[in-house]
């Protein structure tokens, strides 16, 4: 798989933005870091570094040249000229028994030292203040004893405390504001979300101008689609009264006609439009109110297969992760009516068995329903949430239904934040619907 640049991003919008604020200081931090270093701390170490052990040479030089009854002389004189104490053992010990020290304070010191002190010489480091050079003299064991600021830069540490101090307090700034916008866009997200599954909420535009303005935008469609879902749903039950009056004048009527085939034919063809009509109604029922609730889906399972149009065939239900509940969040009435619609298909198609299986993922839970029957072809399952879409051959009016109900279970099934699919049964070889909700 080719990688990408948008893949070492990260995915939310809260730290892309702080990537975006943060990375370019940092860089720049960086870039400054480095050129303090080239131009500041090198020059002036090396520097500094170079002066002391030209310093140490010119007493070496003497040194050589005066006799022993001579020696305190050197000493005095260069302890009197220059910021360091000098110190002399005629008997010099072990060059190996001492500790080799790579501190970085010194190194520049260490390099100067092998460049120009032709004798063995260490540089030791004492209480991260006090610094000890020792050379191993032909004549004896020299030492000088100095500061270390002699060879390095203190400023160096105010530079670089100074920096990610800068850097930090940018950060402790921007941060909160940051997410004070995300949480805005959070609140938004959370509202239309609800908004879709049909649930009341409050939501109050904040932020920025230009999220305040998404906001109300998103409040000015909401009560569009509001009007526009209440106008359907009165105009949809004026026309079910209006065609509920008629027809039951209609039944009444019918109880005066003689012929008994005549009777039968007209109360079928009503007992059709009542169907439809209330099918009409439950394809428009997205106005019915209910709070969720928390259901158990094996109890839930149980207690609709009762409602279930079996017709003697054999419904299963299994969970395919034993030992873990499958808990959900949902409008009862509303999911009952599309697992019902569903379960109906199945069994009414079914040649002997349908099955219930359903797990749960952590964030989802998985439903499937198959069955034995003669399935969907694959072009044409799409197809089926459309309203009134049916099956020519197996899927047709005699059978039942007007071509709602896996429409209805689809607009259920997305309202609860969802998705539905029709697939092909590997164990059964009809058909398969899988349901996803989150947890």
């Amino acid at each position: 798989m080719r990688l990408r640049f948008r893949h070492f991003l990260p995915r939310t919008f809260l730290w892309r933005t702080i990537c975006l604020t943060i990375l370019p200081l940092l860089i720049a931090d960086i870039l400054l870091a480095q050129f303090f270093l080239d131009r500041h701390w090198n020059a002036i170490g090396e520097q500094l570094a170079t002066n002391l052990v030209s310093e140490v040479s010119l007493l070496l030089k003497d040194f050589d040249e005066v006799e022993s009854s001579e020696y305190h002389k050197v000493f005095n004189k260069y302890r009197d000229t220059f910021d360091f104490h000098i110190g002399y053992v005629e008997e010099a010990p072990d060059y190996n028994s001492f500790k080799k020290q790579k501190k970085f304070q010194t190194a520049y010191l260490r390099d100067a030292v092998k460049k120009k002190i032709p004798y063995p010489t260490l540089v030791s480091l004492q209480n991260k203040k006090q610094l000890e050079i020792y050379i191993w003299h032909p004549k004896g064991l020299i030492t000088v004893d100095t500061i270390l600021s002699r060879v390095y830069a203190s400023t160096t540490h105010l530079f670089f405390a100074w920096m990610i101090g800068t850097l930090l307090g940018i950060i402790l700034i921007v941060i909160p504001f940051i997410r004070g916008q995300v949480r805005s866009i959070k609140k938004l997200s959370v509202a239309a979300n609800k908004f879709g599954k049909g649930e009341d909420f409050y939501y109050s535009p904040s932020g920025s101008a230009e999220i305040r303005q998404a906001g109300q935008a998103f409040l000015i469609m909401k009560a569009r689609i509001s009007r526009f879902i209440e106008g359907r749903t009165q105009m949809l039950s004026a026309v079910s009264h209006d065609i509920r009056t008629p027809l039951t004048r209609m039944r009444l009527s019918l109880e005066s006609v003689k012929d008994k085939k005549v009777k039968q034919d007209l109360l079928d063809d009503i007992k059709d439009i009542e169907i439809m009509v209330n099918s009409y109604l439950d394809f428009v029922r997205d106005e019915i109110k209910e709070d969720p609730k928390k259901i158990d889906l094996k109890i839930f399972l149980e207690d609709i297969n009762k409602d279930v149009i079996c017709n003697g065939k054999r419904i299963e239900s299994v969970n395919l992760k034993k030992g873990i509940k499958c808990k959900l969040f949902v409008r009862e009435n509303e999911f009952k009516r599309a697992l019902i619609n569903v379960l109906n298909n199945a069994c009414r198609y079914a040649k002997s068995k349908t099955l219930v299986s359903y797990i749960n993922n952590g964030k989802y839970i998985e439903i499937y329903i198959e069955d034995d029957g003669p399935g969907i072809p694959k072009d044409r399952r799409d197809e089926m949430f459309k309203p009134f879409a049916r099956m020519d051959k197996s899927r047709n009016k005699d059978n039942g239904g007007v071509g709602l109900g896996l429409t209805i279970a689809k607009n259920v099934i997305q309202h609860h934040g969802g998705k539905i699919t029709l697939l092909g049964s590997e164990k059964l070889g009809g058909l398969k619907v899988k349901i996803v909700l989150p947890v």
